[in-house]
């Protein structure tokens, strides 16, 4: 049973009125990312997560890390520098926002909201 159930479990039973105390139980393994695409090829995806060489979680080791406090937002676009991109075509449109995240909006007077080349919006997801 892993760490984390036993609490679950050692919680559930003092809330039903259980008198056995709660055990706790080292974790047995270290948690592991991993990035197996090409474009990772530049930094080390598989170190140990959440230790002292890389101390936001990205699965970046902070030598290969520009950002080291700053959590990589792995959405396939310079995910290899360890910064998060919350623009990545810098239209000033953040990508959450941004129906269109790679391609720049032509500011132009029409449509300047929706984040995307005038005639270029993705066909809607059915």
């Amino acid at each position: 049973m892993s760490a984390r159930a036993a609490i679950l479990c050692a919680l559930l039973a003092s809330a039903c009125g259980s008198s056995a105390p709660p055990q706790e139980t080292p974790p047995t393994e270290t948690p592991f990312r991993s990035d197996p695409s090409p474009r990772s090829t530049n930094a080390s995806f598989s170190e140990p997560i959440g230790t002292s060489d890389d101390p936001d979680m990205d699965g970046i080791v902070s030598s290969a890390d520009l950002c080291p406090s700053d959590p990589e937002d792995r959405d396939g676009f310079q995910d290899q520098d360890g910064c998060p991109d919350p623009d990545n075509d810098q239209d000033n449109i953040l990508d959450m926002d941004d129906r269109c995240p790679n391609d720049p909006e032509t500011y132009n007077g029409m449509e300047d909201q929706d984040g995307c080349p005038d005639g270029s919006l993705p066909a809607p997801v059915s």
